[in-house]
């Protein structure tokens, strides 16, 4: 997971949904209030579960290219 930058980052990117990154969201989005947060369906579902506020969520899923500020990302399906 990356803030992508310092603490005034305006994006959070959960590349996983594994225990580690979703643990530590408590603490990045204290820090880094206005972020959003990049993330699939199962992890918002996986954040709705642990009580996370969604209104911060960006849904992306693979094949995805969305503009970011000024940067065109592509989310691509990990190999299994």
């Amino acid at each position: 997971m990356s803030t992508g930058g310092g603490s005034d980052s305006g994006w959070v990117w959960l590349a996983h949904t594994d225990a580690d990154p979703i643990g530590s969201l408590t603490a990045i989005m204290a820090e880094v209030p206005n972020a959003r947060i990049i993330t699939t369906h199962l992890g918002m579902g996986r954040m709705g579960l642990l009580g996370y506020a969604l209104n911060r969520v960006y849904l992306l899923n693979p094949g995805q290219r969305p503009s970011i500020d000024d940067r065109e990302l592509e989310a691509i399906k990990p190999p299994s």
